[in-house]
């Protein structure tokens, strides 16, 4: 297994496309709270963190070892975060905004395996597909 982080905030924003808001927030958020440790790993982004740790990208079994150590993983919604976090034992639960701006808790997300193959899912049926796609985009 690779190398655990410290026992604080993770935060993965994918491999696959940037998220500079998330990076930057959770950044902010690193500033206003310097006792609690926090890495993120940023992927193609522009922004690098000033206050937080933070990698570009990971060896899988770092990523899994920092998801498995971390007490709060922060994460986009992309496959990979999600079913990593849940196999790590982590509890995994969209948020989405109201038509008012609000933020709200969303559905805990599971993995669901269907013919041996896995499906994140905020509902367990057998249809070989994931339901998150319906997900607000922000």
């Amino acid at each position: 297994m690779g190398q655990r982080a410290v026992s604080g905030v993770f935060v993965s924003v994918g491999s696959m496309m940037p998220f500079d808001r998330l990076t930057r927030a959770m950044d902010e958020w690193a500033a206003a709270n310097p006792g609690i440790p926090v890495e993120i790993q940023i992927g193609k982004g522009d922004y690098e963190p000033r206050h937080a740790k933070w990698v570009r990208k990971l060896a899988l079994p770092d990523y899994q070892a920092r998801v498995a150590g971390c007490a709060l993983f922060v994460a986009h919604c992309g496959m990979g975060s999600i079913i990593s976090a849940i196999e790590a034992g982590k509890s995994y639960t969209t948020i989405t905004k109201t038509n008012e701006g609000k933020w709200q808790k969303g559905q805990p997300v599971k993995i669901v395996l269907i013919k041996g193959k896995k499906f994140i899912k905020t509902v367990e049926n057998d249809k070989e597909n994931d339901n998150l796609e319906s997900l607000p985009e922000f």
